[in-house]
């Protein structure tokens, strides 16, 4: 487990702090209708991205306030979710647990709705009917899969966070630390190679 974070710790500090988000289109998922922060048909599930850094990856997204479409792109810091607000290091671990669980229309869309609800709202349960974030039509095994999911926030791990510049109409998402071959593809294993060898 100390090995997962001093990796981690490693990754953030090694992939640099800005890059260019693309979005491509939607995955696994289902549209979903929500209240409250936003009123409407939403689809909820993985979201397929390119980033200038990360290359090509799949995220959920954490913001509800900004609408985007497929082609459009946009400036990202890459952050480390666990360094954040307590609701985006939350929805963080919930990602970083679940995230290769979700792969079912209902789970995946279950993961988006937990993400949100630790966004905007935060509490001890997840809660589709009451709170700034509210569910108003979804599958019953998608909210039951959001119910169980949501509970991983109290989980360790975090996931990079990509949050858009200050200027930007972009929209916020989160995707897991990426697996030990794509580090290797990035050159994040030297850094960690480089490290051990002056330990």
């Amino acid at each position: 487990m100390k090995n997962s974070f001093v990796l981690a710790g490693l990754i953030f500090a090694g992939i640099g702090s800005a890059s260019t988000l693309t979005f491509l289109g939607t995955n696994i998922g289902s549209t979903v209708s929500i209240a409250g922060v936003y009123n409407g048909d939403v689809f909820a599930g993985k979201l397929d991205f390119n980033d200038t850094t990360l290359g090509n990856i799949k995220t959920f997204c954490s913001d509800l306030q900004h609408i985007i479409h497929a082609g459009q792109s946009w400036q990202v810091a890459i952050l480390d979710s666990a360094n954040q607000s307590q609701n985006i290091a939350d929805a963080g671990r919930i990602v970083a647990a679940e995230f290769a669980n979700a792969n079912t229309a209902d789970k995946a869309a279950g993961l988006q709705m937990a993400v949100w609800e630790a966004v905007y709202d935060d509490g001890a349960i997840f809660n589709p009917n009451q709170g700034t974030f509210r569910v108003t039509n979804a599958s019953a095994a998608a909210i039951s899969y959001a119910s169980t999911f949501y509970g991983m926030r109290n989980q360790n791990g975090h996931s990079i966070y990509l949050l858009p510049s200050s200027n930007s109409e972009g929209q916020g998402q989160l995707t897991p630390v990426p697996e030990p071959a794509t580090l290797a593809a990035l050159g994040i294993l030297g850094l960690i190679a480089g490290r051990r060898k002056r330990n």
